[in-house]
C-alpha cells in the first residue's frame, strides 16, 4: 500500500488540505488555524508543528490515518503538485470574496 502523504513533513498545507480533505478534522483537533489560514500554501508540515508544539511524526500518522480511514489513500497520488490546482482555489476564493464585497455597496 502506497503511503498517503511524505512522512519528511515538507509537504505543504494548502498542498495537504486540498488533496485530502480528510485531513482537516485533524488539525481542528489539536485547534490549529491552519485550514483557513492564507498563508498555509507556503508552510509545511514540519512549519505549522513548529508553531504548535506538536511533535511532526506523531502529527504525520494522525494525518495518515485520518486520509486512511476516509478512503482518500487510493484516489490521491503524491506525484508532484500542480500548482494551478492552488491557484485556482485562490481564484475562486477571492472571486467569491468580490461578489460578496460587490453586494454591500
Amino acid at each position: 500500500m502506497e503511503q498517503p502523504i511524505p512522512q519528511d513533513c515538507d509537504l505543504m498545507l494548502g498542498e495537504l488540505i486540498n488533496r485530502w480533505p480528510a485531513t482537516v478534522p485533524v488539525f481542528l483537533g489539536h485547534k490549529m488555524l491552519c485550514v483557513g489560514c492564507l498563508v498555509n500554501p507556503f508552510h509545511t508540515i514540519a512549519d505549522a508543528c513548529a508553531e504548535y508544539g506538536l511533535e511532526p511524526h506523531d502529527f504525520v500518522s494522525e494525518l495518515n490515518a485520518a486520509i486512511a480511514d476516509s478512503g482518500e489513500v487510493n484516489s490521491q497520488r503524491t506525484e508532484k503538485y500542480n500548482k494551478s490546482t492552488n491557484s485556482g482555489f485562490f481564484e475562486g476564493l477571492f472571486a467569491k470574496l468580490h461578489r460578496s464585497l460587490s453586494k454591500h455597496k
